[in-house]
This record gives C-alpha cells, structure tokens and sequence, in this order.
C-alpha cells in the first residue's frame, strides 16, 4: 500500500491542526482561568477593606466608650483607700461622740446622786 504524499501531509497538517486547536482551547480556558482568579482578588480586596474600614470604625467605637465608662467608674465609684479615709473620719466621729455620751450620762449620774443626796433621810415612822 503505497500512501500518496499529499494524503500523507494532509493528514500531517490535520494532526498538528487538531494539536493546535486543542492547545489553542487550553490556552483560552486557562486565560479565561487566570483572568476570573484576578478579578475574584481584586473583589477580595475591596470587601476585605470594606470590612477592616469597618472593624477599625468598631474599635474605635469601642475605645470611645471604654474611655468613658473608665471616666464614670473614677467620678462615681470609691477608690480602697478613698474608701479607708472615709471609713478612719467616721469611726473617729463616732469615737467622738461615744466619749461625748459616756460624759453626758457620768454628769447626769452624778446630778441624780447630788438630788438624791440632798433630799433628807428617810425616817421610819
């Protein structure tokens, strides 16, 4: 069987036209590829940003209102040793007035001895 030559270089050219056409697809799906992946990124990009422009906004809320709850806690609540100061005044001031009633009540016992010692003996009769 004797092939003619131009059978034989249609059948080469038809060969290398089929390689190159599916090469020729590849190349074109993998561009296709390549060209989704990068606008996928760059929409990654901008949402990412987005969300930290977000998350930075939140945390700075955050700080602001942790920084004003710490400036209510110092102007309402008692530090310990504020609290110890104040608790020292009161117990002096009730150690003050204790003494002060332990007086009042010796003058008044020694007032009802001077009455009770100047009304005349009792005398059975």
């Amino acid at each position: 069987m004797i092939v003619e030559p131009f059978a034989l270089v249609a059948f080469i050219i038809l060969v290398i036209g089929f390689i190159a056409g599916g090469w020729w697809r590849i190349e074109t799906a993998i561009s296709k590829g390549k060209t989704d992946a990068l606008a996928a990124i760059d929409k990654a990009k901008t949402e990412v940003a987005v969300q930290a422009g977000v998350a930075h906004g939140l945390a700075s809320l955050a700080a602001s209102q942790l920084s004003e709850h710490k400036v209510h806690v110092a102007e309402t609540y008692v530090t310990k040793q504020g609290m110890h100061e104040q608790t020292q005044q009161l117990m002096q001031a009730l150690t003050k007035l204790g003494d002060s009633f332990d007086r009042s009540i010796g003058q008044v016992n020694q007032r009802l001895d001077r009455v009770i010692e100047q009304r005349a003996p009792f005398s059975p009769g």
